[in-house]
């Protein structure tokens, strides 16, 4: 039996699974969201509140320790706002003092969260490989809705480098096997949600509290009060929206899967993609431009994510009818007719490559790699990159090598996979990968740069 600390992001799933550990191990959960805070609590469990810590200042704490936390942290990487860095840095203060007599007097085994770039992930991964203890990174998997991921080493999506380093160090790297655990009998368990009146009060005194937000700068929200109720009804009215699978595409086209606008502002974006409709317009203009210059008649078609309708407005719908646009439509459908794939960096991309199409992606995410896409680093040469990605189309001997790898050493089979729906049998799979992980932190390093070559390089 051991203690596991869980430190909760997806809320429902990870408190469901959380209960499954606990017919194995002393589990306590924590979390940084006070949103989370608030559903934890009405569980009735007796959560630890990492948002309730105070930022602190820089005594007795090593400067280097601290920048080397932060720069596993996204958007403190991202933010040029210096009132902001030094908030991120007062936390991270706040944070690793906390996590360490924390992880210290309880005497933690083994910590699990999310594969998150966040502040929280950071600081507990910071104090794990000091303590030389094992994390087990939780993920959706790469391979959508055939398989989960579990492994023993920061994610880090959006990091092509890593990903490099990782995949050319493959051949030496060591494969965490799981332990087989026995069967229990398992109900999910029943959660209880907040009332609209105590989550509007929770959300005024965090999340939309400017004054607390300034200080906890790694929750500052991304939409005001008014537009994240906006948000939430265009997204439930896009479930009704009607089915268009009977529609009939052209003989011929290029595919544009488009993201949240958001996406823009929270990867590097060097070529300064404002939005989809902006992303849209440009690949139209290029497709064009390819088009009379080489000859072709590819069409263009778009297909806007399900979760965020009116992505597109309809006044560019109405003033381009030569450009089909598609909402709920099978995305391997669309993929298998593809003859090119344009994407920002959506998920779509890694699985038009499994189907041996050639992709180009603007922004960066795991398999954005020389090998396995044309990245467009100008936007004035996507006409010629387009021309180039039909003719010489995509290296199926990387494709496969780059899947094999990730099979081996991120992700576990696991068919069917649905983290708003998980099954007992699913718990199971994952509830071996970390007794296989507890096994090998017993005979090696926990720290993930003892074992994984080549990747303190990029440190």
């Amino acid at each position: 039996m051991a203690n596991i600390l869980y430190l909760v992001h997806k809320m429902r799933f990870d408190y469901a699974f959380g209960m499954y550990l606990r017919k194995w191990h002393n589990v306590t959960f924590m979390t940084s969201d006070p949103m989370i805070g608030l559903f934890l609590g009405k569980q009735c469990d007796d959560a630890v509140h990492l948002y309730e810590v105070e930022p602190g200042q820089d005594q007795k704490q090593n400067s280097l320790r601290i920048e080397q936390t932060l720069s596993q942290t996204h958007f403190y990487r991202l933010t040029e706002d210096q009132k902001t860095k030094k908030a991120f840095y007062d936390l991270a203060v706040g944070y690793l003092s906390f996590l360490q007599e924390y992880v210290t007097q309880k005497k933690i085994n083994l910590i699990v969260t999310q594969t998150k770039n966040f502040l929280d992930s950071a600081c507990i991964t910071t104090i794990a490989k000091e303590c030389d203890l094992p994390v087990c990174y939780l993920g959706a998997g790469f391979f959508r809705g055939e398989s989960c991921g579990a492994f023993c080493e920061p994610l880090r999506v959006f990091e092509p480098s890593i990903w490099q380093k990782r995949w050319e160090f493959a051949s030496r790297r060591s494969a965490v096997l799981p332990v087989k655990v026995p069967d229990v009998r398992y109900t999910m368990p029943e959660t209880k949600k907040p009332s609209s009146l105590a989550s509007l009060w929770q959300k005024a005194r965090y999340q939309r509290n400017p004054w607390w937000v300034s200080r906890h700068p790694d929750l500052r929200p991304t939409r005001s009060l008014l537009r994240d109720l906006k948000h939430q009804s265009l997204k439930s009215s896009g479930r009704n929206r009607p089915d268009q699978s009977s529609v009939t595409l052209p003989e011929a086209f290029i595919l544009l899967p488009l993201q949240g606008n958001e996406i823009c502002g929270e990867v590097p974006n060097p070529l300064k993609i404002n939005d989809m409709e902006y992303l849209t317009s440009v690949t139209a203009r290029a497709l064009d431009k390819m088009n009379k210059d080489k000859k072709k008649n590819l069409k263009f078609v778009v297909k806007e994510h399900p979760a965020r309708p009116g992505i597109i407005s309809a006044e560019y719908k109405e003033q381009h009818p030569e450009i089909l646009f598609l909402y709920k439509y099978p995305m391997p459908a669309l993929l298998d007719k593809a003859k090119l794939v344009i994407t920002f960096n959506s998920l779509a991309g890694f699985e038009a490559l499994q189907k041996y199409k050639p992709v180009i992606t603007f922004g960066p995410l795991f398999y954005t790699l020389p090998r396995l896409v044309y990245q467009c680093r100008e936007l004035n040469s996507l006409p010629e990159l387009m021309d180039i990605a039909l003719a010489e189309g995509c290296d199926r001997n990387a494709v496969d090598d780059f899947i094999l790898f990730l099979k081996k050493h991120f992700d576990i089979p696991c068919p069917g996979f649905n983290r708003k729906k998980p099954t007992k049998a699913m718990f199971q799979k994952i509830h071996e990968k970390i007794a296989g992980i507890l096994q090998f932190a017993q005979h090696h390093s926990a720290a993930p740069d003892a074992w994984t070559p080549g990747e303190d390089d990029l440190q």
